[in-house]
């Protein structure tokens, strides 16, 4: 269990994909009064805690480098003698022998590609528009909108099945309009994309991936 303290107003817990307990707190509040909140929420903190266990043993043969996600199937990786560089392939990604962590190179190479023609694909059905596009690799988010209108896309959202990429643009794209995350925001997106809700729930499956590996 973990204290971060930042300039917020309020306490909040955070149990990240690998299972640590993080408590976020104001500057100014004692450890022990920390402490007390946690204990306080010890049911739902152990609760949280065993689906998240649950749900990093399910990704286990990811963090193996056996298998990979992209655009949410599963790819194997298979080991390939006579070959320099991984290459993505039908149903299965071919890398080098003894370098199975060389199937995140092809999969972000693919990834970086097919985000960048996929956010101009739907400016233009949308009419939604940005001033510039990076692709990052964040260890916490999936995307950012900025103030000057610039967009950045965590790499690992190729990972993500088509309609969740698509939320996380599109969420992104809405920031134009609106920069916060009140209900003005959720209206705006649902009227873009009328999928944003079951969306916004099953994103939170694939958390594992957003800093893997």
């Amino acid at each position: 269990m973990k204290i971060v303290r930042s300039k917020r107003k309020t306490l909040c817990i955070h149990i990240d994909p690998h299972g640590e307990i993080i408590l976020r707190a104001p500057m100014g509040m004692s450890d022990e009064a920390v402490l007390r909140f946690a204990e306080e929420k010890r049911g739902w903190i152990e609760s949280k805690s065993a689906l998240v266990r649950s749900r990093a043993q399910a990704f286990s043969e990811f963090y193996a480098f056996k298998k990979v996600l992209i655009r949410g199937a599963v790819y194997e990786i298979k080991e390939t003698p006579n070959i320099r560089t991984a290459k993505i392939k039908q149903g299965y990604v071919a890398v080098p022998l003894g370098k199975p962590q060389a199937a995140l190179a092809a999969v972000r190479r693919y990834g970086e590609e097919f985000l960048r023609v996929r956010i101009d694909e739907i400016c233009r059905q949308s009419g939604l528009t940005y001033s510039n596009l990076m692709i990052r690799s964040y260890k916490s988010k999936w995307g950012l909108c900025r103030q000057d209108g610039s967009i950045s896309l965590n790499w690992r959202l190729i990972m993500l099945p088509d309609s969740l990429i698509d939320y996380v643009i599109y969420h992104e794209l809405c920031h134009r309009i609106h920069m916060d995350h009140s209900q003005k925001l959720w209206s705006i997106l649902n009227k873009y994309y009328p999928n944003s809700n079951i969306c916004r729930k099953n994103i939170k499956n694939y958390s594992n991936f957003c800093n893997y590996p």
